[in-house]
C-alpha cells in the first residue's frame, strides 16, 4: 500500500520555490509561461513513458512511503489524464506510475 503525505518541510520549499518562479515567471511573461508549461509537459512524458496525447494537470512536491526502504521518499507528484506518476529526489530515483484506471473511488 502507497501512502502520500506532504510534510511541512515540503510545503516550505515550495512556498520558497513559488516565490523564486514567481518571480522569473513576472520577468519571462506569457510567452515564457507557455514554454516553460510545454517543457514541463515534455519532461514528465519523456520521464515515465507517456503517450503525447496526455495532457498535465498538476505538479505537487509530496512523500511517498517505501516498504523496501521503511521511511518516506521526498519528491514530486505528477498527474495527467489517465496517470499519478512519483519521481523522487533522491539519488536512488524512485520512479512510480499508477494508471488512475486501476484506481477504486469510494463513496
Amino acid at each position: 500500500m502507497m501512502s502520500v503525505r506532504v510534510g511541512e518541510e515540503e510545503e516550505e520549499e515550495e512556498v520558497k520555490k513559488d516565490i523564486s518562479e514567481g518571480e522569473r515567471r513576472k520577468r519571462a511573461g506569457p510567452a515564457g509561461w507557455v514554454l516553460e508549461e510545454q517543457a514541463l509537459r515534455e519532461y514528465v512524458l519523456a520521464l515515465f513513458w507517456l503517450p503525447r496525447a496526455e495532457r498535465l494537470h498538476e505538479v505537487a512536491s509530496c512523500s511517498v512511503w517505501t516498504p523496501h526502504a521503511r521511511a518516506h521518499t521526498a519528491g514530486t507528484l505528477y498527474t495527467t489524464d489517465s496517470y499519478l506518476g512519483f519521481s523522487s529526489r533522491d539519488e536512488d530515483h524512485c520512479l512510480l506510475l499508477m494508471p488512475l484506471s486501476t484506481t477504486i473511488t469510494h463513496l
